[in-house]
């Protein structure tokens, strides 16, 4: 094998190798003090890859996990049928499902929410919390 073989052999090799790994980037939430509370916030990069539609992602949602108490038969306090009763209460909504210490831990007796649940709804809100 001559001289220059050998040099570029190794060289081919380790590039291989690093061309091959990549750095994954994680989205890590932004820290944030809220009149003395830190809280987490969601960064937009994350929110423009959720779906954040009322019709097609809030209000199944609502549906699924709030309507079997909050309706007008049964309302829990708090009514959520239609976009304006949602709107109005959606930071009360959020820091409910996200077992915020100030307010009532919601489903009520049931599991959190899965993340991607609330990142759904936070997002919904992030995006300007429309009615579409």
């Amino acid at each position: 094998m001559n001289t220059i073989s050998k040099f570029l052999l190794p060289i081919f090799f380790i590039s291989c190798a690093i061309s091959c790994t990549y750095d994954k980037e994680e989205i890590t939430p932004i820290l944030i003090d809220n009149g003395g509370i830190i809280e987490e916030e969601i960064p937009q990069e994350l929110c423009d890859s959720i779906g954040s539609s009322f019709a097609e992602d809030i209000l199944p949602l609502i549906n699924d996990k709030c309507s079997p108490c909050h309706t007008t038969s049964n309302s829990g306090g708090h009514t959520w049928t239609n976009y304006d009763e949602v709107f109005a209460d959606k930071n009360l909504i959020l820091s409910s499902i996200n077992h915020e210490e100030s307010t009532q831990n919601m489903p009520q007796g049931g599991d959190k929410l899965s993340e991607h649940l609330i990142n759904t709804f936070d997002c919904w809100i992030i995006n300007g919390a429309l009615d579409n």
